[in-house]
């Protein structure tokens, strides 16, 4: 499931709840919302917690949206790289990155030796 899907789900829930007299807050959305994440969100989860204020929904939304979209640019990055992929655009004085996939995660490796 997208982003965009799960949040519409959790939007589609609260708009069926409300005609029975109980309306699901702004806030109760975004607690909704950061409780059912999977723990690739960790760290929208993380920033969240430390806010000094709650986060709007809105920009919860956002935050979500484009974590997901950095999320799948790296990984096609990453394959692109695995692959033996290349862009003739990239500066001899450009870092490299290495993806290194684990089960469920990945992370991102700087190399500052040239390519």
């Amino acid at each position: 499931m997208t982003m965009k899907e799960y949040i519409a789900k959790i939007n589609n829930t609260s708009a069926l709840i409300e005609p029975s007299g109980s309306r699901v807050s702004e806030v109760d959305r975004v607690e909704i919302i950061l409780v059912g994440l999977p723990l690739e969100y960790d760290a929208v989860l993380t920033l969240a917690s430390f806010s000094a204020e709650p986060l709007p929904l809105p920009r919860l939304i956002d935050v979500l949206l484009e974590y997901e979209n950095r999320q799948s640019r790296v990984v096609q990055d990453g394959l692109f790289h695995v692959n033996g992929g290349g862009s003739s655009k990239k500066k001899e004085s450009e870092f490299t990155y290495c993806i290194y996939y684990e089960k469920d995660s990945f992370s991102e490796k700087k190399n500052h030796s040239r390519a």
